[in-house]
């Protein structure tokens, strides 16, 4: 193995601890972007080499897949629509709503709002662990930061503010010129899944979030504590993702 091959597969090692799966905090991703970028740089090393001479998204379309997230009655809280944008930009994959028919607790029919996610296989499964992870903190700390159990606008400013600062958190690290070096894939993996989309869903509703009115000091709070939460942590994938509410 020539010096050029041994960078390589210092490359492959160090953009393995990039994803999701790998259980690396967000700064030890930041840093191993960086990283690879770098040797990737210095030694004119371009992604189809790392990927062993293939097209890395080869294979992408058949493993892309559709998958209920969040089902419930009415519309949904604007602080959990947030929280499904956050986690499809840092797992890579599309989120979208759908409205349908289905039986409610009491068996009579009612219109539900459904959220999807849809994208490659196991980006999709850990993306709704992760919303699942965030959304039951999201609650449990409004509660007890708020010391009030039931949903006062307090309570919902908290959160509110908790989920907009992890959307802001999710858009900088997907931005940040350290994550360039998986640019051009991320770019492609949200054509394919668009395509998809197009192909199989059609027009759809995507999860646009209103402004609201908000307790700032609640809000506040909310924010502050939202940097206290990974977004890079490996949750539980549970065999029943769905969150019904």
């Amino acid at each position: 193995m020539d010096i050029r091959e041994q960078v390589i597969e210092r490359i492959r090692k160090i953009m393995a601890r990039t994803e999701t799966k790998s259980g690396s905090t967000e700064a030890e991703i930041e840093q191993a972007f960086a990283f690879a970028r770098k040797l990737m740089d210095d030694h004119n090393i371009n992604e189809y080499e790392v990927h062993n001479g293939n097209d890395p998204m080869s294979d992408f379309q058949r493993t892309i897949v559709n998958e209920e997230v969040y089902a419930r009655s009415g519309k949904m809280d604007p602080s959990s629509r947030l929280l499904l944008l956050a986690v499809s930009m840092v797992c890579d994959v599309k989120n979208y709503r759908s409205l349908e028919y289905r039986k409610n607790k009491r068996g009579n029919d009612s219109m539900m709002s459904i959220s999807h996610y849809v994208g490659a296989t196991h980006d999709v499964q850990l993306a709704i662990a992760l919303f699942r992870q965030l959304v039951v903190t999201m609650w449990s700390m409004s509660q007890i930061r708020m010391n009030q159990k039931h949903w006062t606008p307090e309570r919902l400013s908290y959160c509110y503010g908790f989920a907009q600062r992890l959307v802001q958190r999710a858009k900088e690290f997907r931005d940040a010129p350290s994550v360039t070096g998986g640019t051009a894939i991320v770019i492609r993996k949200s054509e394919k899944i668009e395509a998809w989309l197009d192909e199989n869903v059609g027009r759809f509703k995507s999860s646009k979030i209103t402004k609201r009115s908000v307790d700032s000091a609640a809000y506040g709070r909310g924010s502050e504590d939202a940097d206290s939460v990974s977004l890079h942590e490996r949750p539980q994938i549970a065999s029943n993702q769905r969150l019904l509410k």
